[in-house]
């Protein structure tokens, strides 16, 4: 059958829930084109999983995701970020406005969200 994959939803939400993330780094998120000339969309921001406290079903294994990477694209300006310290500066993911599983084996994760700083460090 093809097509399957429309039919299902992610719930990043739930998945998200239970997890610390810290900052890891900052790109450009553009338009994909063969010839590398694709419109600026806003900024791709990479964080690391350093806490998975997630309960998953069928496994006994714990910090399942611990130290993965999620690339969270955001309209966000990359200016945002500026002060942001690599590996230590805890953020939150809100407004998911796409989420979806992709890949072979169903192992890749897109999502288009907002990623904020701690408000302390957003006061500053």
């Amino acid at each position: 059958m093809r097509k399957l994959m429309q039919f299902l939803n992610f719930d990043a939400e739930g998945f998200l829930e239970d997890k610390q993330v810290v900052f890891k780094g900052v790109r450009e998120w553009r338009e994909f084109k063969e010839d590398g000339t694709g419109d600026l969309l806003g900024t791709k921001v990479d964080l690391l999983i350093m806490a998975d406290d997630t309960f998953y079903e069928n496994s006994e294994e714990q910090e399942l995701n611990a130290g993965e990477t999620l690339s969270i694209k955001t309209t966000q300006p990359m200016s945002y970020f500026e002060d942001c310290k690599k590996m230590a500066t805890p953020m939150k993911i809100t407004n998911i406005t796409k989420a979806n599983v992709y890949g072979n084996y169903n192992n890749n994760l897109s999502i288009e969200a907002d990623v904020w700083k701690p408000k302390a460090q957003q006061d500053n």
